[in-house]
């Protein structure tokens, strides 16, 4: 709009930097500065207010300039942390297969058997407790054994006496050959030596309910020495402990009671601990929110483990 005096253009150039429209405010000083016929006397003035407005502007310029550049390094960061957070995602993703893993294995160590009854004998427990008293009935379900059967059944019960491990090995002998069972052919009896490597290899492997199968298998097999059935008795008992020991553990596991689980790893001694048991007592401590807890377990399993050799992508390593 064009005003008719060098006035009126200072006035709207005033109002204009009180608003904060800097350019426009110096634009009409520059309007009425250049009209023919300015009384002098206003230059001065005209020129004050124009040189404010200039000065705004370049501060408002400089202003806006650091604001775009601050938003373009915000932007930049946004990017980066959206990158980041997919990249975690996808680690979350893997990481949680990589634990259903764990989780599952300590699952299938508490697995109810679905064989049928092959043979069964009802007993009544004698002891301290609760148990005394108690009628149970030792079982042999397809695809097992005597001696598999009654490793299970002593460790399940704290019978640790070598005479009661060897008579409830007769009687379930016995039942099967009433009911004209067949145990599997790898399960027929070898050499005590050939029992006792394969027990070993088993434990290695921490598969205590295999190794102490194999022990009593040896104790019953011919040409078994004196001072193999005290190596025997020693490493069975041994074996049901730790049996005992991880059986409890994965049950408290499954059912959720995660303080009982790590109570029960404590329980068993560190030559029968195995790299997943020692993860899944880091994952117990995490699931009971114990940050720090399963950090440490971690750590420490992390210390102690091989860190050098071979071995497959689905160890955990």
């Amino acid at each position: 709009l064009k005003l008719r005096t060098g006035g009126a253009y200072r006035k709207r150039a005033e109002a204009s930097v009180k608003e904060g429209k800097y350019s426009e405010g110096a634009a009409d000083c520059v309007r009425a500065l250049l009209r023919p016929g300015l009384d002098p006397t206003a230059q001065d003035p005209l020129l004050k207010i124009m040189t404010d407005a200039m000065l705004k502007l370049g501060r408002q310029r400089a202003r806006e300039a650091k604001e775009a550049q601050e938003d373009e390094k915000y932007a930049e960061q946004k990017a980066e942390a959206q990158q980041l957070a997919k990249a975690w995602k996808e680690v979350l993703v893997v990481d949680e297969a990589a634990w259903a893993a764990i989780d599952s294995w300590v699952i299938a160590n508490v697995s109810n058997k679905t064989g049928e009854v092959v043979a069964a004998i009802p007993l009544t427990l004698s002891g301290k407790g609760e148990a005394d008293g108690l009628s149970v009935n030792v079982e042999v379900r397809s695809g097992e054994d005597a001696h598999g059967a009654t490793f299970e059944f002593c460790a399940a019960h704290n019978i640790r006496g070598l005479d009661q491990v060897e008579q409830l090995t007769q009687m379930l002998d016995a039942k099967l050959d009433e009911k004209d069972y067949d145990a599997p052919a790898h399960m027929q009896l070898k050499t005590p030596n050939e029992h006792i490597k394969r027990a070993q290899a088993h434990e290695e492997a921490h598969d205590y309910a295999a190794a102490g199968a194999e022990y009593v298998r040896a104790f019953k097999a011919p040409g078994l020495t004196p001072a193999q059935k005290q190596e025997l008795t020693q490493r069975l008992s041994s074996v049901m402990g730790a049996y005992s020991s991880v059986k409890s553990y994965a049950t408290a596991w499954q059912g959720g009671k995660f303080a009982e689980a790590v109570t029960a790893a404590g329980s068993l001694p560190a030559q029968f601990r195995s790299d997943r048991l020692h993860l899944t007592v880091a994952r117990a401590h995490f699931n009971q929110g114990k940050i720090k807890e399963s950090l440490s377990s971690i750590t420490n399993y992390l210390t102690n483990v091989d860190k050098l050799g071979d071995w497959s992508d689905e160890e955990p390593r």
